[in-house]
C-alpha cells in the first residue's frame, strides 16, 4: 500500500524517547543517529518527528479546543540534577486530525 497517494489521516499519535534507557546514540555516532531519523521521516510521510538521541519525556496538556504536547530532554544523565531543553512543541486543534508545529 503506498500511503502517499490518497493519504488523509484520522487520528495523531503521541510517541515519547526514553529518560533513563539507552538510545541509538549509546551504540552509533550522532551523525548516524541523525542520518537515520532523517531516513525514517522521508520513508513514513505520516510521522513528523522523531529523536532518537536524546532523553528526555512528553508533556501532554488537553485543553477543550486542542491538545498541547511538549517533548523535554535532559541536558545530561550523567547528573542527578540537570537543566532541561525544550526540543519540540506540537499542538493539534479539536476536530483536527494535523500537527500544527509551534
Amino acid at each position: 500500500m503506498d500511503i502517499t497517494k490518497n493519504y488523509q489521516p484520522f487520528a495523531v499519535e503521541f510517541g515519547v524517547t526514553s529518560i533513563s534507557s539507552g538510545n541509538l546514540d549509546e551504540r552509533k555516532s550522532a551523525d548516524t543517529v541523525k542520518i537515520m531519523e532523517q531516513a525514517l521521516l522521508k520513508r513514513n510521510p505520516h510521522i513528523k518527528y522523531n529523536n532518537h538521541r536524546d532523553h528526555g519525556y512528553l508533556l501532554l496538556t488537553l485543553y477543550p479546543t486542542q491538545t498541547k504536547a511538549e517533548w523535554y530532554f535532559m541536558e545530561t544523565l550523567k547528573q542527578p540534577v540537570s537543566n532541561q531543553i525544550l526540543g519540540k512543541k506540537f499542538v493539534v486543534t479539536k476536530g483536527s486530525s494535523r500537527l500544527k508545529e509551534q
